[in-house]
């Protein structure tokens, strides 16, 4: 029976595969289960008055017993994802069926006569093949008649979307020019603590500035430790207004189109190279150091300036939580025009999968929000 296992899972899970990050984690339910289930324990959930039933829940554990990802789960975290499986396979079904997805009974039971795992050594369909699957998976006819019947509807929804999806020429010499980009860059990094020692004697903090703002509060408790925070805030607040001072200096040398170099000396900045990467991609840092650099990666300033930036220019200061950088490309590469008609249909394709997940993550997401589903606190 391990065969059978193995062949049903492929049949349940055709059209999930490639879809699992759209399984919706459905976090709610009713504090009143029981009265909206009428009182019976072994419904699972309700997805817009359909119900899921215990039985139900048993047949998609079983099936899905070898699953990797299952393995590495806990009995209560792998019974909350098997029900928000179940969850959305029922969405997909009600929403296929919204927009007028049909299957005809004959086209199911050419499906289910068509199973390997149904046919004898001649080729055959051999009804105690399939009498015996049932059985063990405690199947009625009319139940597995149901159950292909609703997966075909759920790759019928998945085939309807693929075929609206269409991929511009425009957008695959665009894609090819940021797969085939290459791009480095230098980056100085200036710290606060350096900023701070280079820049001590404007954030310094006098007791006469201390007492003045002493003079306007009515301390409670400790004056020392009231004073001490005083002292602390005043010199946060100077030292930013340095930081800001800094930043507006860098940037007039950045619209002013002055050397990186200078920008460096400026600051006192330590360099260092990143390794290539490609259009969009994070920032690396240099040689064999691993992550990236978050706080170039995520600034506006990299983004809006990376790909005009003339290489050897400085760029504007980009603030990070510990200090300031700066950085200007030492390489650019960016591919153009049409690739050759293999990579073209390679990049089509990978295109066409993303804005169909896209949309069909949208489509079903948009769904379940105006769904209505109660689930048994026991799977929450």
């Amino acid at each position: 029976m391990v065969k059978s296992k193995v062949s049903l899972k492929n049949l349940v899970w055709y059209f999930i595969i490639g879809f699992f990050t759209l399984i919706i984690v459905i976090s709610f339910g009713m504090p009143d289960f029981l009265s909206q289930m009428g009182g019976n324990e072994a419904i699972i959930a309700r997805v817009n008055g359909e119900t899921i039933e215990q039985l139900e829940f048993v047949r998609f554990r079983d099936t899905m017993l070898n699953e990797q990802t299952m393995k590495k789960m806990g009995d209560k975290e792998a019974s909350k994802y098997i029900v928000n499986a179940i969850i959305f396979n029922k969405l997909q079904v009600q929403q296929a069926r919204n927009l007028g997805i049909k299957i005809s009974n004959d086209r199911v039971k050419r499906v289910i006569s068509s199973i390997p795992i149904f046919k004898n050594e001649l080729g055959d369909f051999d009804k105690r093949l399939f009498e015996r699957y049932l059985d063990h998976y405690r199947f009625t006819k009319a139940e597995y008649f149901s159950w292909i019947k609703n997966h075909l509807l759920s790759r019928e929804l998945i085939q309807l979307v693929e075929e609206g999806v269409a991929v511009p020429p425009g957008e695959i010499e665009f894609e090819n020019a940021i797969v085939n980009s290459r791009l480095q860059v230098q980056y100085g990094f200036v710290s606060d603590w350096e900023i701070k020692k280079k820049y001590k004697q404007d954030i310094y903090v006098t007791d006469q500035e201390v007492r003045a703002v002493m003079k306007s509060r009515a301390p409670e408790g400790d004056v020392k430790a009231a004073e001490s925070s005083v002292r602390v805030d005043l010199e946060k607040k100077k030292f930013e207004n340095v930081k800001r001072k800094v930043m507006i200096q860098v940037n007039q040398m950045a619209r002013e189109g002055r050397s990186f170099n200078e920008a460096v000396q400026f600051l006192g900045a330590r360099v260092d190279t990143s390794r290539e990467f490609q259009v969009g991609q994070p920032v690396p840092g240099s040689g064999n150091k691993a992550g990236s650099l978050a706080s170039l990666t995520e600034s506006r300033e990299f983004n809006d300036d990376c790909l005009v930036l003339d290489i050897g220019k400085t760029s504007r200061a980009v603030s990070s939580v510990d200090g300031l950088y700066i950085f200007t490309p030492v390489k650019r590469e960016i591919a153009a025009g049409t690739p050759d008609a293999e990579a073209s249909e390679k990049m089509r394709k990978q295109l066409q999968r993303q804005r169909m997940e896209s949309f069909y993550d949208t489509m079903m997401n948009t769904f379940a929000s105006r769904s209505r589903i109660i689930r048994n606190p026991k799977f929450m």
